[in-house]
Order: structure tokens, then C-alpha cells, then sequence
């Protein structure tokens, strides 16, 4: 939507298309198309390999097109399609930007356009034998080649829908690359035929669409919960487990960071969905040939049925973020595993230094006794052809001790006050305790001599 006329909106589509690589192929572009018209009031499904059948008139039609991807195979197609139902060049730069939320209207002297493009992430299951659970390991597009990591998966949901409503009521509603879940909405609604509401808010396919998105993403979230469950109980097995070693190398990190992963991209869709439809009930009874007073019991069951659609996103959303919590209690469990762990490897290993510190006292003596008895410390002389030998102290022996007995004190008591300044939380604030006590101790006993 901007306030600058181009006479060709869709020129960065169409470039883009131009870059596709010829090697990817595609499925062959083509349109199944439901319409009710004066020919055929009952409404008819039919195939089309090109749009130029959208220009007859009709009533109310419902065309399932392929994704709008810039395609360069099917880029004729589909800028013949876009400028068949004045589809604004805001429509395709959101496909381009891969946008996860966006509601656009937009009304010019023929009708309105409203239109919006689903995102969200594409989660199945597979399961081998006794194996539990776990994501269907797929690429992002063709092309890409499969990652390795354990949980993840890189495909998307996408689709985009247009709708187009002109002054004369006329309704045309577009899914790009619709999920088959909305495929099985509209054929229900078609073959329910009461789709003669639609002219009172056109805004009544839009329900239609956020009934089966709600279906959608809340099996998505549940496929995340059923995934995600054997690996809690994984980890907290090894929480009760005393006899694991190399815990860090066990845990699948990797596989919860995953699972953390598609639930952040999941909580993003959910939010998209709500606002969604939050825009459509601002919307709803904004068409130019809608009467409000005749048909506000129309509107009204559409704003009640809006209203409910919101509070079924809410639900997966709280559905959503207590998995998520779990997800964070998980990983953070298994951190404090592998760090208890380590801080038990670590004991090990200072209990092995006190016994090599224990082995060395025990050998310190002699080793103490034969450096002395080694030393210049004391004098021998044999007598009688060494058969008697006399043994006599040096005065350095008396100065030896004179010396070493002063340093050991020394040291003993500066091992204790560092011991005691380490493990202390404020050491200058009992220092201070401690000289305020000896001066109120002195001078109390002064004044006692003095009386």
C-alpha cells in the first residue's frame, strides 16, 4: 500500500522469478476453480491452465491457485492472474520478504482487497518400531539438502489469500498453495450450499480460513508435545540416575534445542493468527454494499464466531507456552546434571590430591631427618681404625633452630589468618569488632585498677 502509483507493481516479483534455477522443478501450474454464476447457480468446480476465465462474471468464486511463489515457469501466469483481480504489488512483496503476519485492505473506485500470507513451521512424525517419536527430518525447499541434527526440520507452512469483493457484491477469494485442511473447509461449505451469506460480509470466507488454520497449527503444537515428551522423560531419568557417567555427552541437547526452536517459530504463527483476526472484526461490515441494519444478524453471528475463533488461537497459545516452560525446565535440569557431575569429578579429583598430600606427610620426616643428618649440621670422627665413630653438633645446629622455629610460627599463623580472611564474607568489619572489643576489654580493666 503507498501513496506512489506504479505502473508495474509487481517488477521485483517478476525479477525475482527470473533467478529461480531452471533445474527446480514444479509441480504444473494450474486453477481449480468453484464458482456460482447465472449459468450455473447451483455453482460448478472446473480447471483452468490460465486465469483468463476469472474475467466472466460471477457471483461468488473460490480458486484454489499454486503457491505464489516467483516461479520464472509460471511468472506469465501469475502476473496474468495478479492484474486480472487487481492484485496490489504489497501482496507479492510479502512473499518475497516471507512476512510471518500481515492484513492488508485496500478499496479503489471498483471494490476492496483484503488479503493475508500464513507462515508457520511444518512438523510430522515418524516413528520406527521401538523407537520413540521424533521429527520427520525434511529440507527447507528443493534443492536443500537434509540436515543431520537429531528434531529438526525445515519446511514451512505457507499460503497465501486474497479476496476480492466488488461494488456490485461479486466475491472472488483466492488460496495460494491452500493445506489440504482448507481445501476439506471449503468443499464443506460448497457442498452445505449456504454460502448465500457471503454477500451480506464476503468477510465470511475469511472464517472459513481461520477455522481450519486454528486446526492447523493446534495439531502442530500437539505433534511438538508428543515429540518433546519421550525426551523429558529421558532427562529426568537421568536425574534419578546415580550411575551415569559422561552425562554431557548422553543428553540430546541438540535435539531439546531443536524442539525449543520450532515451538519459538510455532508461538509465532499462533500470534499471527490472533491478530489476524483481530483485523477482521475491525473490518467486518466495511464492504460498500453491505447494509448493516438488514443484515446485522449476519454480522453479528460473524463477530461471535470471529470472537470464538480468537479465544481457540488462545488456547493453543497457553497450550504452547506450557510446553515451553517444560522445554526450560528441561534443559536447564540437564545443565545442573552435567554440572553436578563435573563438581563431583572434581572432588574426585581433590581427594586424590589429599591422599598424595597424606602419602607425602608420611615420608616427610625421614626425608626431614636424612637432609639434617646430611647436612654440615653435624661432625663425625672415626677412632680405632673406624671401628668407634664420634658424633658431634656444630653450632650451626643450635642456630638452625633459632632460625626455623620462628619461620614455621611465622608461617603457620599466616596460613591460618589467610584461611580465615578467604572464608570470611566481611573480614575488615570483624577486624574492626575484634580491635573495638580489646580496647573496651583494656580500658575496663583500667578503671578497676583505678578504683
Amino acid at each position: 500500500m503507498s501513496w506512489t502509483h506504479r505502473d508495474s507493481p509487481h517488477d521485483a516479483f517478476a525479477q525475482e522469478a527470473t533467478q529461480t534455477p531452471i533445474t527446480v522443478a514444479f509441480p504444473q501450474w494450474m486453477l481449480n476453480i468453484w464458482e456460482v454464476s447465472h449459468d450455473h447457480p447451483e455453482g460448478r468446480w472446473y480447471l483452468e491452465p490460465n486465469a483468463q476465465c476469472l474475467r466472466q462474471k460471477a457471483s461468488l468464486r473460490i480458486v484454489f491457485a499454486p503457491l505464489d511463489l516467483p516461479r520464472r515457469d509460471a511468472l506469465a501466469q501469475n502476473l496474468e492472474l495478479f492484474d486480472i483481480l487487481h492484485i496490489p504489488g504489497d501482496f507479492t512483496k510479502e512473499r518475497l520478504q516471507s512476512v510471518s503476519h500481515s492484513f492488508g485492505r485496500s478499496t479503489d473506485r471498483n471494490g476492496s482487497s483484503s488479503w493475508f500470507h500464513f507462515l508457520c513451521k511444518n512438523i510430522d512424525i515418524k516413528q520406527d518400531g521401538s523407537n520413540p517419536p521424533e521429527v520427520d527430518n525434511r529440507a527447507a525447499t528443493m534443492g536443500y539438502h537434509i540436515s543431520t541434527l537429531p528434531q529438526a526440520d525445515y519446511s514451512w507452512h505457507r499460503a497465501g489469500f486474497f479476496l476480492r469483493v466488488e461494488n456490485d457484491g461479486s466475491t472472488t477469494l483466492v488460496c495460494f498453495g491452500a493445506m489440504p485442511r482448507i481445501r476439506q473447509r471449503i468443499n464443506e461449505f460448497v457442498a452445505a450450499k449456504v454460502w448465500q451469506h457471503v454477500v451480506t460480509d464476503p468477510y465470511i470466507l475469511f472464517d472459513l480460513l481461520f477455522e481450519a488454520l486454528y486446526f492447523e497449527v493446534d495439531d502442530t503444537v500437539w505433534k511438538m508435545n508428543t515429540v518433546f515428551g519421550p525426551l523429558e522423560h529421558l532427562i529426568l531419568e537421568y536425574a534419578n540416575s546415580k550411575n551415569i557417567r559422561k552425562m554431557s555427552s548422553k543428553i540430546p541437547f541438540a535435539a531439546m534445542h531443536n524442539c525449543a526452536k520450532h515451538i519459538i517459530h510455532i508461538a509465532e504463527a499462533i500470534d499471527s493468527c490472533i491478530m489476524l483476526v483481530d483485523a477482521t472484526l475491525r473490518n467486518v461490515g466495511n464492504h460498500e454494499h453491505t447494509r448493516p441494519t438488514t443484515n446485522e444478524p449476519v454480522l453479528k453471528q460473524l463477530r461471535e464466531t470471529l470472537q470464538y475463533r480468537r479465544s481457540l488461537f488462545g488456547s493453543s497459545q497457553l497450550r504452547l507456552n506450557s510446553l515451553q516452560k517444560r522445554i526450560d525446565n528441561a534443559i536447564t535440569l540437564s545443565f545442573n546434571l552435567v554440572t553436578q557431575q563435573d563438581s563431583m569429578v572434581m572432588i574426585q579429583d581433590s581427594n586424590s590430591m589429599k591422599v598424595i598430600a597424606a602419602i607425602t606427610m608420611i615420608f616427610l620426616p625421614t626425608t626431614g631427618v636424612a637432609t639434617v643428618i646430611g647436612s654440615q649440621l653435624f661432625l663425625s670422627e672415626a677412632h680405632d681404625g673406624g671401628k668407634t665413630w664420634d658424633v658431634m653438633l656444630t653450632p650451626l645446629f643450635w642456630t638452625m633452630w633459632w632460625i626455623s622455629i620462628p619461620l614455621t610460627i611465622f608461617v603457620i599463623l599466616l596460613a591460618i589468618v589467610w584461611h580465615w580472611w578467604v572464608h570470611t564474607e566481611a573480614p575488615v568489619v570483624e577486624v574492626q569488632q575484634v580491635i573495638k572489643r580489646a580496647t573496651t576489654f583494656s580500658s575496663s580493666n583500667t578503671k578497676k585498677l583505678d578504683k
